[in-house]
Order: C-alpha cells, then sequence, then structure tokens
C-alpha cells in the first residue's frame, strides 16, 4: 500500500488533475497544474463565492464515510449554497491538509467523488491546493458562481414558500 507521502506533492497534482479534468473545460481556461486557474463568467450579474471546511472527526468520519461519499458532499454542499441563492455555480477549487501516512487510495476515491459530482453538478474543479498535515484530514472546497438577483435570507419572510 502506497501512502501520500510516497506520492509526493507533484504526484498529488498530477493525480488530481488526470481524475478531475476528464470534464471538458472551455478553450480559454486554464485549468489544473498552473498557480492558479483563469476562468470567465457566462452573461451578466454579481458573482457568488461559498466555502465549506469538512473536518474529520467534526464532519464525517473514515470509519463510516468513504472517500467518494466526502468528495461527493463536499463538492454538493457549496453547490448547493450557490443554488439556494439563485445562482449557477461556475467552477470549484478545493483545499486539502493530509497526513502522510493516509494510503493513495484514499486520495484516489475522493478525487473520484469530486470528479462525479463535478460532472453531475455541472461544476468542474479548476484547481486547488494540498499540504501535508500530521492530522485530521482537512478539505475546503470554494465554489464560485452567479446570479442575477441572489436570493438572501434576509429577504425571506413567514409564509414565504420555499422551492
Amino acid at each position: 500500500m502506497h501512502t501520500l507521502k510516497w506520492l509526493g506533492e507533484a504526484g498529488a497534482i498530477a493525480l488530481m488533475a488526470e481524475t478531475l479534468s476528464r470534464r471538458t473545460l472551455p478553450a480559454d481556461w486554464i485549468g489544473i497544474g498552473d498557480d492558479a486557474a483563469v476562468t470567465t463568467l457566462p452573461g451578466e450579474g454579481r458573482v457568488m463565492t461559498t466555502c465549506d471546511v469538512l473536518v474529520e472527526d467534526s464532519h464525517f468520519r473514515r470509519a463510516t464515510t468513504s472517500a467518494e461519499d466526502l468528495g461527493w458532499k463536499a463538492l454538493a454542499v457549496n453547490v448547493s449554497d450557490i443554488h439556494g441563492m439563485g445562482g449557477q455555480p461556475g467552477w470549484a477549487v478545493i483545499g486539502l491538509a493530509l497526513p502522510g501516512d493516509l494510503p493513495v487510495e484514499w486520495l484516489e476515491g475522493l478525487y473520484r467523488g469530486l470528479a462525479a459530482a463535478s460532472e453531475a453538478l455541472g461544476t468542474p474543479v479548476v484547481g486547488g491546493d494540498s499540504v501535508g498535515s500530521p492530522g485530521p484530514i482537512a478539505l475546503s472546497v470554494t465554489v464560485v458562481g452567479q446570479a442575477a438577483r441572489p436570493r438572501l435570507r434576509s429577504a425571506a419572510r413567514p409564509g414565504d414558500l420555499v422551492v
């Protein structure tokens, strides 16, 4: 069994690019593999940004949550935030803090879950960052989207129908 310490940063980036770049990006976008992603937002509207951090033993347990399920959930909760405010998601970036003794297979599963959610939810992962950590595992996902007229919580009134 190989570990993340064995894989190294370059290997982790290559694995991310291989797993998450399956979704075709627009020709003028730059995705995983450079210092920053280069993207565009279609049409008019306000830019929306949301971020959630999931920490092992606070938000998930490895004993009961597969890496694939965690990857799916991490992207889906952020896409849901954008949709909940009336927006359309554009793209995502991820941040990972992972212990060096974590099996590479776990990271592959996480990336498979992110890739499946990315495809199903129409939200490509265009980059991110990873760092070594003594633990626990931490996963941060940021999604950028757009809305012509964002719906705010503060505008909700008793009796409003939420759909």
